[in-house]
């Protein structure tokens, strides 16, 4: 590989996981499944480059939280009985007993 064909900012496995917040075991999974593309430095150092690193970390799109969509199911039901609402409990992930009982 010629100087110019050496990518530029390459860091260690170690900072990459430093970086993200994960294990280094986790960035070399990464580079396993071709998530991040490895760089092999000498016989045994591999290194990623760093715009793949923050090329990972993506805003999380959020579309609505589990208490919205229990007041969204309540105010479509109106007047719920105490057993509709256990079994709203029951059926979803845990929220505030306002967002059930209907309050906003």
């Amino acid at each position: 590989m010629s100087a110019s064909a050496i990518p530029d900012n390459l860091i260690k496995v170690a900072d990459a996981a430093a970086r993200l917040g994960v294990s280094h075991r986790t960035v070399l999974n990464y580079i396993d499944a071709g998530t991040l593309l490895g760089f092999r430095v000498g016989p045994r150092m591999l290194k990623v480059r760093a715009a793949d690193v923050e090329a990972l970390v993506q805003p999380a799109a959020v579309e609505n939280s589990d208490a919205e969509f229990v007041r969204d199911v309540v105010a479509a039901a109106g007047k719920l009985t105490a057993e509709a609402r256990a079994e709203i409990r029951r059926l979803l992930p845990p929220v505030s007993e306002s967002a059930v009982d209907g309050a906003a």
